[in-house]
């Protein structure tokens, strides 16, 4: 199968898939049964208390990125994340970007290096609104994995702004309200022609994503569970499930995470 993708062009979305899986893996292999069994008893439609399933999904955020967030530790964790995030996606997005970085350095490598710390520092700030978020909504804990992105983008904005036109403003001593403005179409202009810049923003804007992808299992999960035509696959899904659901929601998130990655891929091949 690897081969046939391969062959096909779709090696991307499946290492991708596989990248989502392994997370949920991880987080499901090292999750305490407490939680283990608040989400088990979330998607499987057994009585719960919507309390302890947002103390879970506030608990497998922690895991994943360590607290306290304000530390070198969660630091660190989140800009391996949004390193190997922007390599990755924006080599996809844009094919020709290690090849100019690696040989137009002196013309494309200080951009890189600036939007790369932009990146970083806008992944890192948004965990912290992003956490303050999960706390909030725990009471509607699959609204508030919907959502959560929303607040990445917004901070991932305002860093960029912080960045473009108060460096501007630094460089000729001189502002105006309007340069936000200018700075958005300015921004319009490299989405449009999927520039080298376009690529290097993009995986800012996917780092959270797991946790939509996190809700969008749940969903299905119970998809599965209200829909008992579902036979066999019905019962050996919730087999997992029981002792293993962040497991279970992997296989979905992967699988969601291949089909969307094929379908971007080739809407930009067209």
């Amino acid at each position: 199968m690897a081969q046939i993708l391969r062959l096909l062009g779709f090696w991307p979305p499946l290492v991708y898939a596989v990248a989502v899986f392994g997370l949920f893996w991880l987080l499901d292999r090292n999750a305490a049964p407490r939680a283990r069994k608040a989400v088990s008893s979330w998607f499987a439609g057994a009585k719960y208390e919507e309390q302890h399933v947002g103390d879970a999904v506030l608990y497998f955020f922690d895991r994943l990125y360590t607290a306290p967030l304000l530390g070198w530790r969660a630091f660190l964790t989140s800009a391996a994340i949004s390193t190997v995030a922007t390599i990755l996606v924006s080599s996809q997005v844009f094919p020709p970007t290690l090849w100019l970085l690696y040989y137009r350095p002196e013309v494309f490598g200080w951009s890189a290096f600036t939007q790369l710390l932009t990146n970083i520092s806008a992944d890192y700030l948004s965990l912290f609104v992003i956490r303050r978020w999960i706390i909030f909504g725990k009471h509607r804990p699959l609204l508030a994995l919907l959502t959560a992105p929303l607040i990445g983008v917004i901070i991932i904005v305002i860093c960029y702004w912080v960045r473009d036109v108060g460096g501007f403003s630094i460089k000729t001593r001189t502002f105006e309200w309007r340069y936000f403005l200018d700075d958005l179409v300015e921004w319009w202009g490299f989405i449009s022609n999927k520039s080298f810049r376009w690529a290097l923003l993009v995986p800012a804007f996917l780092v959270h994503l797991w946790l939509p992808l996190f809700a969008f299992g749940v969903i299905v999960a119970k998809a599965v569970n209200y829909v008992r035509t579902a036979g066999k696959f019905s019962q050996w899904f919730f087999a997992q499930g029981d002792a293993h659901p962040l497991r279970s929601i992997g296989y979905v998130a992967a699988a969601a995470t291949f089909l969307i990655t094929a379908v971007v891929m080739v809407l930009l091949r067209g």
